[in-house]
C-alpha cells in the first residue's frame, strides 16, 4: 500500500487537563501518514484522483482548533475519524499527536 504524508505539522490550541492548559492555547505537532492507492494519480497526473495533503493539513488543524481537547488521545481518535470519513479512498491512518512543552526541561516532546 502507498502512502501520503505529512510531518511536522504545527498548530496551537486548547488540549490538556491542567488549569493553564485549559485557558492558553499551546503548539502540537501532528504526523500523518494515509494509507492509499496512489497508482491511478501516479498515472493520471490528476489531484482528484489522490488526497489532496495541502486541504487535509488546513482541515486537520481546523479541527483541532475548533475542539476544546482534554485529552491527546481524544483529539487523536477525532483526527483519524475525521480523515477516514473524509475520504473513501483512505484505508488506513496512522497519526502522532504530540506537545512540545509537555514536559520541558525532561524530554522532547510528550505525545500519542
Amino acid at each position: 500500500m502507498d502512502s501520503i504524508e505529512i510531518s511536522g505539522l504545527s498548530c496551537r490550541c486548547i488540549i490538556g487537563i491542567r488549569p493553564r492548559e485549559r485557558r492558553v492555547a499551546q503548539r502540537v505537532r501532528v504526523d500523518l501518514e494515509l494509507s492509499v492507492d496512489l497508482e491511478r494519480a501516479g498515472k493520471s497526473g490528476r489531484i482528484a484522483h489522490t488526497v489532496d495533503y495541502s486541504r487535509a493539513s488546513t482541515e486537520l488543524i481546523a479541527l483541532l482548533q475548533f475542539r476544546r481537547y482534554s485529552l491527546l488521545e481524544v483529539a487523536a481518535e477525532e483526527c483519524v475519524g475525521w480523515r477516514v470519513a473524509a475520504d473513501p479512498a483512505v484505508q488506513g491512518v496512522a497519526l502522532r499527536i504530540a506537545k512540545p512543552q509537555a514536559l520541558a526541561g525532561q524530554a522532547e516532546s510528550g505525545g500519542v
